[in-house]
């Protein structure tokens, strides 16, 4: 494991543990001590053998995660799913069998926003980074991770999608609070008390 992980931060990425198993991290603060550094990671792979590694998101890349059932669904259709192989990103295939895709992306962190099952990993987000292990399988390239300044933009009509989509949500107010909803409730009713 030790190769894989100098190799990632050669390609300029950053690593980090996490629980054995599992996708959870480690280490609190994860997202600001997450190493590019050689030294760093050999403490860290002799302070927790045989724990599973996460690759940090952001810097200039992001990466797309389809589950297995916005596949089954269709998503995103015949065409756009060629034009998503056509970008020969780095591709890994999940445990579920789901996939996440490397690109030059500036996206934040979603959760199904252009379509259920479709995320995304931006800034202070990660990825499962293989040959992790969760439920005693394996998260494998299909194709191979390239230097972080080498990832391919994504489709436009991707891009286009996710900004759209984030823009959407900047401009959503926020749900209001239970406390909100029962003070506005008592208010009302104080009020309809003293009419009539």
């Amino acid at each position: 494991m030790s190769q894989v992980l100098f190799t990632y931060q050669r390609l300029g990425y950053r690593v980090h543990p996490l629980h054995c198993g599992s996708k959870r991290p480690l280490l609190p603060g994860w997202p600001e001590r997450a190493a590019r550094d050689e030294a760093t990671v050999r403490q860290w792979l002799a302070e927790f053998p045989g724990c599973n590694w996460g690759i940090a998101t952001g810097e200039g890349f992001s990466v797309l995660d389809i589950d297995p059932a916005a596949l089954e669904a269709g998503w995103p259709g015949d065409q756009r799913r060629q034009e998503l192989k056509a970008t020969g990103c780095p591709l890994v295939q999940t445990p579920r069998g789901g996939f996440h895709l490397y690109f030059r992306a500036d996206w934040g962190n979603s959760v199904g926003v252009i379509a259920p099952g479709v995320d995304t990993k931006g800034p202070r987000g990660y990825v499962v980074a293989p040959p992790s292990l969760v439920n005693g399988k394996a998260y494998r390239w299909i194709r191979p991770l390239v230097p972080r300044d080498q990832l391919p933009p994504p489709p436009e009509w991707l891009d286009a999608a996710l900004k759209a989509a984030a823009k959407a949500i900047e401009h959503t107010p926020d749900p209001k609070s239970a406390e909100e909803i029962a003070r506005e409730g008592s208010i009302l009713c104080e009020g309809q008390r003293n009419c009539g």
